[in-house]
């Protein structure tokens, strides 16, 4: 029964390491649709145009995907028009994104403390579509997105 379960664990961390995860890099939105990104799914449908500096990462086996961006406080409405206008307040909330994501915020990494995320001034949401939560940084102009 042991090493049933000694394989199963090792099966599964084994399938964990072999995910296909591929990272893209933008300068802006409109960039990131000449690319396909958007159209793929891997970069939100709707960004604003004054939207820069987009960082993705998909995983071509789970569909799972996170990306960051900044924003100018001009594009505060536009990308607003993309959250539920409810906030999150409260978790659990989970992101495992992959090790090769360096710059990845450890914040947003499982299991995340939404009250110590809050206190640093990020906003949490839920997108409009429910495919992805968002935290954003209002003041700093920075966004992450990722799937649940």
């Amino acid at each position: 029964m042991r090493a049933a379960s000694g394989l199963a664990i090792a099966a599964s961390l084994l399938g964990a390491a072999c995910s296909d995860v591929r990272i893209g890099v933008y300068a802006t939105a409109d960039e990131a649709r000449r690319e396909g990104a958007i159209a793929k799914g891997w970069v939100p449908d709707g960004l604003p145009p004054g939207v820069i500096e987009i960082r993705e990462a998909h995983d071509l086996d789970t569909n799972q995907r996170w990306g960051a961006f900044t924003f100018p406080a001009r594009e505060h409405a536009g990308l607003r028009a993309l959250l539920d206008p409810a906030e999150i307040e409260r978790g659990p909330l989970s992101c495992d994104a992959p090790g090769r994501l360096e710059s990845w915020p450890p914040l947003l990494k499982t299991p995340i403390d939404v009250a110590q995320l809050r206190a640093i001034g990020f906003h949490l949401y839920r997108g409009r579509d429910a495919a992805l939560l968002w935290a954003i940084h209002w003041p700093q102009g920075k966004a992450y997105y990722w799937t649940p």
